[in-house]
C-alpha cells in the first residue's frame, strides 16, 4: 500500500479487514496516507478500519491459543497462535502455525509471523486532519454508529478537502 502509484484517481479508496494494522512503522503510515492522498480525487471519501488502543491494555508475553476444524474431505486443520502485546509501542506479534492431518499423519504445515499494530483514534484523527481531510468520522467497526469506548476495531470515513 505504501508503494502505491496508478495513473488514475478515485472516487473512494477503502482500505478493509483492519489492514491497517499491519502498518506498524510511523513512517510507513505516513507514506501510505500520502498514496492514498496521491490517488483520491478532491471531496472523495477514505474508509479504513484499524484497531484501537485500549486504555486497559495489559502486556502479555508468548499467550499461546488453539483451533481445529475436520474439513468435509476428513482432513483436520490445526491452527495455533503464540500471542505477544507490547502496550509502549501498541504491536501485538503474532506467530501463526497452521498444520493439516490426512489420516493422523501431518501432511503440510505453515508457519509465520504476523505484526499488527493498534492506533490511538486521536492519533490516526490528527494524521487525517494535517493531509487535509476534511468530514472525520470515526465510527464503530463497519457501521456508519457511533464508535463504542470499548470496541477494539474502529471504521473512520474522512473526504479529501476541495
Amino acid at each position: 500500500m505504501q508503494r502505491l502509484s496508478l495513473q488514475e484517481r478515485f472516487g473512494l479508496i477503502f482500505i478493509d479487514d483492519c489492514t491497517f494494522a499491519l502498518i506498524v512503522e510511523d513512517q510507513d503510515v505516513q507514506d501510505l496516507s500520502e498514496r492514498v492522498w496521491n490517488h483520491l480525487k478532491p471531496g472523495r471519501t477514505f474508509l479504513f478500519d484499524f484497531y484501537a488502543v485500549r486504555p486497559d491494555a495489559e502486556p502479555r508475553q508468548n499467550q499461546v491459543s488453539t483451533a481445529w476444524v475436520k474439513a468435509s474431505d476428513g482432513s483436520i486443520y490445526l491452527s495455533r497462535a503464540i500471542r505477544s502485546y507490547d502496550p509502549q509501542t501498541h504491536i501485538s506479534t503474532n506467530l501463526l502455525i497452521h498444520d493439516r492431518y490426512v489420516d493422523g499423519k501431518l501432511v503440510g504445515s505453515q508457519a509465520f509471523e504476523d505484526p499488527n499494530r493498534m492506533y490511538e483514534p486521536p492519533m490516526v484523527m490528527d494524521l487525517l486532519s494535517r493531509a487535509g481531510s476534511i468530514d472525520i468520522r470515526l465510527c464503530e467497526y463497519h457501521t456508519d454508529g457511533p464508535r463504542d469506548e470499548n470496541s477494539d476495531m474502529v471504521s473512520i470515513r474522512c473526504r479529501k478537502s476541495n
